[in-house]
């Protein structure tokens, strides 16, 4: 197989992990909490492909994502498109730096690119005034725990397809 052809199948992988990501956020966690809050699946697929790949790759998978979810959720369209792109850079950056590849690192960046994503749209909430201080206690930080517990869900499938 030659090189363009592994490419094509490797980013096809990755975003059916997306895919999945979105459905499973979109449908089973919408109905269903964890702690009163929902999972930021799209997230963790996002930082996960980024531990794999490098920053620019991971800038653009995150860009990726946020227009996915922009295309579907109208009201913080920006902010997932921004927020996804930088999660998705800082990730790929700090791994190709600093970090291994362990699941260790996934989860703390899951949790850090779910802090982003969340903290973004409190502050901008709360300087419109729909979203109170005390949101930051009660959403913010549990999803961000409950977004980090399903890091391994998107880990091993991307560990492969990273092989591939």
């Amino acid at each position: 197989m030659t090189r363009k052809r592994q490419l094509q199948k490797k980013w096809l992988l990755y975003s059916l992990t997306l895919l999945a990501a979105y459905i499973l956020q979109s449908t089973v966690f919408n109905r269903f909490s964890i702690l009163g809050v929902t999972p930021m699946l799209v997230t963790c697929a996002v930082v996960c492909a980024a531990v794999f790949e490098d920053s620019g790759n991971g800038a653009v998978f995150g860009l990726c994502a946020g227009l996915l979810l922009a295309f579907t959720n109208t009201d913080k369209a920006v902010f997932y498109i921004v927020t996804l792109t930088v999660a998705g850079a800082a990730a790929g950056g700090l791994c190709s730096r600093f970090f291994t590849r362990t699941y260790l690192s996934s989860v703390l960046l899951c949790a850090a690119g779910a802090l982003l994503c969340e903290s973004v749209i409190w502050i901008i909430g709360g300087a419109v005034g729909t979203l109170p201080g005390s949101a930051f206690i009660t959403v913010v930080l549990p999803q961000t725990v409950v977004s980090a517990l399903f890091a391994g869900l998107f880990y091993l499938p991307d560990r492969y397809i990273a092989k591939v």
